[in-house]
């Protein structure tokens, strides 16, 4: 028998697949091994994902390997051998056996017909691939036949591969185990698209670049379902602006259903009797996990027919909903997300607004609401009197999301076209004063539809921006900024826009326009305040002072960076010290965070990361958009003073924060910042796996960060005269005020310029541990639980668990304690001079 395998470097390029790379490497290489005997490739994954593809992808990838290929059916599951047929069709039927010839007869014994198909593969010459696809539909003589002779064939390069749902039956059990030990074959996982993935996907089926946080939001409502997002994709293939389409369709929950699964769920519901039908709508409805009793209180006010127990247990055997078990009373929540809108998308309009009625008289608060709004049968202005005062009520809260979304609502449901436009204009300003842009993308189409104006302009222009299209945004926004206005909303509204175009050249660095839109929006809102006699509801309910506030700090900020050397914060500390006196607002928290990193760029480190950890601490609560900006200052200003634990904590929670809330240049600059301490330490093969990262972000980062990063990760691996360089070149080009300021590229140059003695390196007890183990360990060691660490880190509680049990088996503890003893006994031996040089306070 032939010993040529083929060549993985000569294989043709196998089918476009996103996401799936790992696992077809994987079955490539466990083809190269097979030897001397059969082995397995089973692929796993629910409806949809790829396995199909990644299985076409494995035969393209194998082009000298004869393949045998069948398919199994959910309706063929009783019809004897309707898979061997499959596969016995494809073969000369002049040298089978006579029990195998035109296909096996059904009242053949499986075990006969497995042994005539075991005498056929092993007379084979030469490589061979036998795969079945949708094998948990496979009708039990084919198993157990095919069962008998693959796992008994002694032919010499046979690979079996099969794709199959994570269902149990008894091939598929048998399978598994053999999968389990590595040597008889492999199991490859096939599961959901990452927000990476999805982005390269949108890019080559519709030619767009999509925001990483929109394609975060496509994979949470999808589960990273290719064929999901498929269909997603092309119901919004023709809209004019796709990512604002998109971003509408996910904040209204208006998504595609996967294919096939609207029937799937109808032919369900049509299996049940009406009151367990009645009991899935409710829950539906309802939403998130409810009580039995709270579903049968308000099944109480629709009629007949009614719900009792035996309904509620005939829709949980349905599988359409689950049970929640714990201490109180019984619990009920949709087995998935989609169940919900596929059953809910069956009814008419009518009977959805009566389960929406029947909710708003058994729940309260906020989806009390949102029923009574979709109950609505038409406008209902005390309705919208109601939403008015629960949006002023957020907005004291700082919860800027809830109050944009009561005044959607109010808008939705307003007696009149001028009261409509007003609770619309309310909205738009709300999400902008507070400086939460992402809230207007899903209003887009209403913002659209206003006339020609400074409000049209302002709105959708900040929408842009939200999406990422900064030109178009630049161009709207500058529109409504230099509008003549009338009267004194219009003033208000030029103000505004004002600070949008302030906080977008923000992130261009584009600080002399930073300069000019705040002014502008500080002239603007004096004429306001002047004029104002009527309470601010006559501006939108504009909050004046604080639009004065920020619009003051981004100069301040711009003008720093621009190389003004008089004290520019003055005006900003005055401001921080009334708050301390009268309770801090949300343009204190921004005041905050800026004048920590003027501090820092001083060489006043305390003072500045005292600021930076009050003002983040208020932006987490207040406008958690600026939590990454403020973390970036502080993981700097902790990496500077040499605290390189606490800097890479800061660094990798505010690369978490940024996927949700930073801009683009935040989402970059937080990736590189990220880096430093890894790179510090020499530690290059986790710095590369964040610089990729950093490349997409649109303004580039601050190149002074990549120069900062390369010139520690030169010094770590002791070449001195290539930090000598790079400092050297950062001092002659960078502008007057880049973010690693002037005082510190003179230490690293001074620093490697001078010959010291060599010392060794300081032994860290911590050094066998990944980026995110030596996270978890430290914060640990201040006494946090596993549940504080993960809201601290911002993963789940079983993430901090897996990464603990790790820590503990590499350091060869028992206990947590343990971690604490170690660094505090093992962590702390004399600086280095590299490290001295790194953590010294600038003159």
């Amino acid at each position: 028998m032939s010993d040529v395998r083929p060549d993985r470097a000569k294989l043709p390029t196998p089918p476009v697949l996103f996401g799936r790379a790992r696992q077809l490497d994987a079955i490539v290489g466990t083809a190269a091994t097979v030897e001397g005997g059969a082995k397995f490739v089973l692929i796993e994954g629910e409806s949809g994902f790829g396995k199909t593809a990644l299985l076409r992808a494995a035969l393209a990838a194998l082009p000298d390997w004869p393949r045998r290929h069948a398919v199994a059916d959910a309706h063929e599951r009783t019809l004897p051998y309707g898979v061997l047929n499959q596969l016995l069709a494809t073969l000369d039927q002049s040298v089978l056996p006579p029990v195998l010839a035109g296909g096996v007869e059904q009242d053949v014994s499986a075990l006969v017909a497995g042994a005539a198909l075991l005498a056929v593969v092993d007379a084979s010459v030469g490589p061979a691939i036998i795969t079945i696809d949708d094998v948990q539909w496979t009708d039990e003589q084919s198993a157990r036949a095919l069962w008998f002779a693959a796992r008994r064939s002694l032919h010499d390069r046979l690979l079996v591969i099969v794709a199959a749902r994570p269902v149990a039956t008894d091939l598929l059990d048998q399978l598994r185990r053999f999968a389990l030990d590595g040597e008889s074959g492999i199991r490859v996982g096939v599961d959901g698209l990452s927000p990476d993935h999805v982005i390269d996907f949108v890019r080559t089926v519709l030619d767009v670049s999509l925001p990483r946080r929109t394609a975060k939001r496509l994979v949470a409502a999808t589960d990273g379902n290719p064929l999901h997002i498929r269909a997603i994709l092309d119901r919004v293939a023709g809209a004019p602006d796709v990512i604002v389409e998109l971003e509408r369709r996910l904040g209204d929950g208006a998504l595609a259903l996967a294919p096939g699964f609207d029937s799937i769920t109808r032919e369900a519901m049509e299996r049940m009797s009406v009151a367990a039908r009645r009991v899935v709508h409710l829950v539906a409805t309802l939403e998130d996990s409810v009580s039995a009793s709270l579903v049968m209180a308000a099944a109480s006010h629709l009629g007949a027919p009614s719900v009792s127990m035996g309904a509620i247990d005939e829709a949980i055997f349905s599988g359409m909903i689950d049970a929640v078990e714990g201490d109180g009373p019984l619990g009920l929540r949709l087995h998935h997300q989609r169940v919900g809108d596929a059953v809910l998308a069956e009814l008419s309009e009518r009977s959805r607004q009566e389960l929406h009625h029947a909710a708003a008289m058994v729940v309260g608060g906020d989806r009390g609401l949102r029923h009574r709004v979709r109950a609505a049968p038409g406008p209902d202005e005390a309705l919208a009197r109601t939403l008015d005062a629960a949006a002023e009520e957020a907005l004291r809260n700082h919860e800027a999301a809830r109050a944009v979304r009561y005044l959607r609502w109010g808008s939705s449901v307003s007696g009149s076209l001028a009261a409509r436009h007003e609770r619309l204009v309310r909205a738009g300003i709300s999400a902008i004063a507070t400086q939460h842009f992402n809230l207007l993308v899903p209003a887009m189409s209403e913002f659209s539809n206003l006339p020609a104006g400074p409000e049209r302009d302002l709105f959708v222009g900040s929408a842009l921006y939200a999406v990422g299209d900064i030109s178009s945004a630049r161009t709207m926004l500058s529109r409504a900024a230099l509008c003549r206005p009338v009267t004194l909303r219009e003033r208000a509204l030029v103000a505004l826009a004002n600070g949008s175009i302030a906080y977008l050249e923000i992130e261009a660095r584009r600080f002399e326009l930073v300069c000019q839109a705040s002014d502008a929006v500080i002239s603007e809102v004096g004429r306001t305040r002047a004029a104002l006699v009527d309470a601010p509801e006559s501006i939108g309910g504009l909050d004046l002072d604080d639009l004065e506030g920020i619009a003051l700090t981004w100069q301040t900020l711009a003008r720093w960076r621009t190389g003004v050397e008089e004290p520019v914060d003055t005006e900003i500390s005055e401001h921080i010290s009334q708050g301390e006196q009268s309770g801090f607002e949300p343009r204190h928290a921004l005041m905050l965070v800026i004048r920590g990193g003027i501090r820092r760029q001083q060489g006043r480190l305390d003072e500045a990361i005292q600021d930076l950890e009050l003002g983040i601490r208020l932006t987490d609560a207040i406008n958690p958009a600026l939590a990454p900006f403020g973390r970036i200052e502080l993981a700097l200003a902790q990496f500077r003073q040499g605290r390189w634990d606490d800097a890479a904590t800061t660094a990798a929670v505010a690369v978490s924060l940024a996927d949700d809330f930073g801009g683009s240049w935040t989402y970059g600059s937080c990736h590189v910042v990220a880096t430093l301490v890894p790179a510090a330490r020499g530690e290059l093969e986790s710095a590369e796996i964040l610089i990729p990262e950093a490349d997409l972000s649109r303004p580039a980062v601050d190149t002074a960060l990549t120069m900062l990063v390369e010139a520690v990760a030169a010094r770590a691996r002791g070449d001195r005269a290539a930090v000598v360089r790079i400092a050297r070149q950062a001092l002659a080009t960078e502008h007057p005020r880049a973010q690693v300021e002037r005082g510190w590229w003179l230490e690293l140059a001074q620093e490697a310029a001078v010959p010291s003695r060599p010392s060794p390196p300081p032994k860290d007890p911590l050094s066998v541990l990944s980026g995110r183990e030596r996270e978890v360990a430290h914060l640990a060691a201040q006494g946090l639980t596993n549940r504080e660490v993960a809201q601290r880190l911002f993963v789940t509680v079983k993430g901090v668990e897996y990464h603990m049990g790790n820590v503990l088996a590499k350091l060869h503890l028992t206990s947590r304690r343990g971690i604490r003893n170690l660094i505090d006994g093992e962590q702390n031996p004399p600086a280095t001079q590299a490290e001295k040089s790194l953590t010294r306070d600038a003159p």
